[in-house]
């Protein structure tokens, strides 16, 4: 699975809208295509950025920036073609654009063309040598094409370049995880949760090391930040409850599955069949929780209690 590698705004250039030139109805267009995307409506994004475009009033800053945030719309719903097209045009209008480089090498290595992702990674660490960034994208563009040596060697540069950077820690512990080095991995992760604390995502993979090394208490520390963090992840009340399992806290364990069965994310029979609890599967508690919910009618009568006879 190849990595996403576009972490915030460095790669998003929202517009200036007072360098534009026009009418008050292109700068509308302009605004209203920068809240759509950061609100995540990409295709509505992308409508207003073409309409600003077509005006043909747009400065040539303002322009080479809407084509490349028109191309990273187009990016992230996957059309890889028109987004390398849109940077085109915006390195075009602005050779020293680097957000543009930097998105068009994201666009290529989607599209599998390595040589041409690492060149646009490259000229980006030639144009901004200190830049940390630039060696993170370079260095995923290599892991996701299997050259794990560069890519820790650029995950190395950008923490030598900015030992606060905390996306550098997390590429490298995704690393050190896919190469078998849990302990190596589970110390970037930490860094990360230090320098960024609302970081799920390294939560969720630090938790599932500790899991995957019989340290219990610490992942399910780690997965209930996560819920804390993120009440959407409901994925992790079963992680909990598995988690809860194996430390034999069976009371904690109960009232996971307890939640989720209010909550409808899991069923009685699905419960009874789940694999993952038979540690707790002849405990009083979940024997109550998985048992049958139905009144049964006493013989002779019908539903309304009324002798049938």
């Amino acid at each position: 699975m190849k990595k996403a590698w576009m972490p915030g705004s460095f790669f998003l250039i929202c517009m200036l809208v007072f360098a534009a030139r026009g009418t008050a109805g292109i700068l509308d267009y302009l605004q209203a295509g920068d809240i759509a995307q950061n609100e995540g409506r990409q295709e509505e994004a992308i409508e207003f950025y073409t309409k600003a475009l077509a005006s043909g009033t747009l400065s040539q800053e303002v322009a080479s920036r809407t084509y490349n945030n028109r191309g990273y719309a187009y990016h992230l719903i996957g059309a890889y073609d028109l987004a390398v097209a849109d940077f085109n045009e915006a390195v075009k209008l602005n050779p020293w654009f680097i957000a543009a480089y930097v998105n068009r090498a994201a666009s290529y290595d989607k599209k599998g063309e390595f040589d041409l992702a690492v060149a646009d990674a490259d000229k980006v660490t030639r144009m901004k040598p200190f830049l940390a960034d630039a060696y993170i994208i370079r260095g995923v563009i290599y892991e996701n094409h299997g050259d794990h040596d560069t890519a820790l060697a650029d995950y190395n540069k950008a923490i030598k370049l900015n030992p606060r950077l905390a996306g550098a820690y997390f590429h490298r512990g995704n690393l050190y995880r896919t190469q078998g080095d849990p302990d190596s991995a589970i110390a970037d992760y930490s860094v990360v949760i230090a320098l960024s604390p609302g970081h799920v995502d390294a939560y969720i993979l630090r938790g599932e090391l500790y899991r995957d090394q019989g340290r219990y208490d610490p992942a399910i520390a780690d997965f209930t930040r996560v819920l804390e963090l993120d009440p959407k992840q409901t994925d992790t009340y079963s992680t909990l409850a598995v988690l809860h399992a194996k430390a034999k806290n069976i009371g904690q364990a109960c009232s996971w599955l307890d939640q989720m069965l209010r909550k409808g994310l899991a069923t009685r029979e699905g419960l009874r069949e789940d694999g993952s609890f038979a540690d707790i599967r002849g405990e009083a508690c979940f024997q109550e929780l998985v048992a049958e919910d139905v009144t049964k009618e006493e013989p002779g009568q019908n539903e309304d209690g009324v002798d049938s006879e």
